[in-house]
C-alpha cells in the first residue's frame, strides 16, 4: 500500500499537475501570469450578494495553512536537503496557473442559494453523476485530510510520536472546543473566524521567522546559495545517506502542491462564495493565496532551518524547528511554536469543515444533515490523535488522486470558457 501511495501522490499526482499547468498556460497564452495585478483590479466591481473577495481567500487560505506548512516542510528538508525548496518553489508558479483556471471555471458555474448567497465548487461545473462522485470523495477527504490528519500531526508536534491514549485525547479536545462552538453558531461564524484567525497567526509566525532570520543574518547567504547548489548536485541527504536529484525534485514539487491544495477542486467552494463579479479577479486572488503559503510561509519554514544548520541533525520536522527556534527563543521556542501550530491546526479544521458541509448540501439538497456532519467532524478531530498519521494518510491518498483526475478532466473539457471573459453564468 505504501508503494502505491508513493506512486499515487508522489510521482503520478505532480506529473499530471505539471502538465496540466503547462497546457493552460500555453492554452491561456500566459494571462494567468502575465495579468496578474491588472485582474487584482477588477475585484473592485463586487455584487451586493456573496462573501467579500478577502473573506472568501481568507477561508481557502485557512485550509491549505495546516500543519504542513511548518512540520511538513521540515521534514522534506531533512530528507532531500536544501535544494527541496527550489523545486518548491519551482512548482509553485504551476500551482498558480491550476489554482487560477479552478477558481475561474468555479466562478463561472456558481449558483445562487435560497437565501440569496454564491456558492459553487468543481462539482457544479462537473456532470451530475461525476458531480456527486467527487462530493462524495471531497466530504470523505474532509474527515481525513481535513480533520483526521490537522488533528494527529497536532498531538504529534506537542506530544511527540508517542501521542496516544489521554494525552492525545487532551489535544483532541483543545482542537475539538473552538471547532464545536463554530459550527454551533453556523457558516457565517466560519468565515468570521478564518478572517480573523488567518491574518493573526500568519503574522505571528512570520514575526517569529523574521526574528530567527535576522538573528542568524550572517548565515543567509550561504542558507539560499545551498538551496540553488543543492537543487542540481546534491550529494547526501541532511540525515547521512545518498539522495537522488530526483528525489529532490520530488520531495521539493510533491511538499509544494500538497501544501496549496492546486487543481484538486476544494478552493473553488471557498472562492464560489464571493461577490466579485469578474471572475479573474476571483482568479487571480487564488494565486496571491498560493503564493502567500507557499512562496512565503514554507520558504520562511525551510529557511529558518538552513540558517540554523545544528537542526538539521534532528530526527524529525518538529524536532528540527524547536531546535532553530531555541537558537534565538530558549525555552519559549516550543511554547510559541506549539502555538502556531494551535492555530494553523484550527484554521484547516474550520475551513474542511465547510468544505464537507458543502458537499453534502450538494448531495443531499433537501435534507438538513448539517449537525450530523458536524457531530462526526468532531469526533473526528478528538479521536485523530489515537491513530497513526501514516494511517490515515494511507486512505487519503487515492482519494486526493482521484478527485484531482476528475477536476482536471472536467477542466480541459471546459476549457473554451477559461478563455472567455464574459458575465459568469450564475444559476438562481
Amino acid at each position: 500500500m505504501a508503494h502505491l501511495n508513493t506512486l499515487l501522490s508522489g510521482i503520478l499526482l505532480p506529473a499530471l499537475l505539471i502538465i496540466s499547468a503547462l497546457f493552460f498556460l500555453i492554452y491561456l497564452k500566459g494571462a494567468p501570469l502575465l495579468r496578474l495585478f491588472s485582474n487584482l483590479r477588477l475585484l473592485k466591481h463586487q455584487s451586493v450578494r456573496g462573501e467579500s473577495p478577502m473573506r472568501a481567500v481568507a477561508l481557502a487560505l485557512a485550509g491549505t495553512l495546516g500543519v504542513g506548512n511548518l512540520v511538513g516542510v521540515a521534514a522534506a528538508l531533512l530528507e532531500g536537503g536544501a535544494g527541496v525548496l527550489f523545486w518548491m518553489w519551482l512548482s509553485c508558479f504551476a500551482s498558480m496557473v491550476m489554482k487560477f483556471t479552478e477558481i475561474k471555471l468555479g466562478m463561472a458555474y456558481r449558483q445562487v442559494t435560497k437565501q440569496g448567497n454564491f456558492q459553487g465548487g468543481a462539482m457544479f461545473y462537473m456532470s451530475k453523476k461525476a458531480g456527486r462522485i467527487f462530493a462524495l470523495l471531497c466530504l470523505l477527504c474532509s474527515l481525513t485530510v481535513g480533520c483526521a490528519m490537522q488533528s494527529s500531526a497536532f498531538a504529534g508536534a506537542i506530544l511527540g510520536k508517542t501521542a496516544c491514549g489521554f494525552p492525545g485525547l487532551l489535544a483532541g479536545a483543545l482542537l475539538l472546543l473552538p471547532l464545536a462552538a463554530a459550527l454551533y453558531k453556523g457558516k457565517s461564524r466560519l468565515f468570521d473566524l478564518t478572517a480573523l484567525i488567518v491574518p493573526l497567526m500568519s503574522a505571528l509566525y512570520i514575526f517569529l521567522c523574521m526574528i530567527l532570520l535576522i538573528h542568524h543574518r550572517t548565515a543567509l547567504p550561504q542558507a539560499l546559495f545551498s538551496v540553488f547548489k543543492n537543487a542540481f548536485y546534491p550529494k547526501s541527504a541532511l540525515l547521512g545517506g545518498g539522495v537522488s536529484i530526483f528525489t529532490v525534485l520530488r520531495l521539493g514539487i510533491v511538499r509544494g502542491i500538497l501544501s496549496n491544495e492546486a487543481g484538486c477542486g476544494t478552493a473553488p467552494m471557498a472562492h464560489g462564495t464571493s461577490g466579485a463579479e469578474s471572475s479573474d479577479g476571483q482568479g487571480a486572488l487564488g494565486m496571491v493565496e498560493v503564493a502567500f503559503d507557499t512562496l512565503l510561509l514554507c520558504s520562511l519554514t525551510g529557511l529558518c532551518l538552513l540558517v540554523c544548520p545544528s537542526s538539521l541533525e534532528e530526527t524529525s520536522g518538529i524536532s528540527a524547528l524547536i531546535h532553530a527556534f531555541s537558537s534565538v527563543f530558549g525555552g519559549l521556542a516550543k511554547p510559541l511554536l506549539s502555538l502556531s501550530i494551535y492555530f494553523f491546526a484550527i484554521a484547516t479544521l474550520l475551513c474542511w469543515a465547510f468544505y464537507g458541509r458543502q458537499c453534502l448540501s450538494f448531495l443531499f439538497p433537501k435534507k438538513k444533515s448539517d449537525r450530523i456532519f458536524d457531530l462526526l467532524f468532531c469526533l473526528t478531530a478528538f479521536l485523530a490523535p489515537l491513530l497513526a498519521e501514516d494511517a490515515i494518510l494511507s486512505f487519503a491518498d487515492p482519494i486526493i488522486t482521484l478527485m484531482t483526475i476528475l477536476n482536471l478532466y472536467f477542466l480541459f473539457k471546459h476549457r473554451k470558457d477559461l478563455r472567455s471573459s464574459k458575465p459568469h453564468k450564475t444559476k438562481d
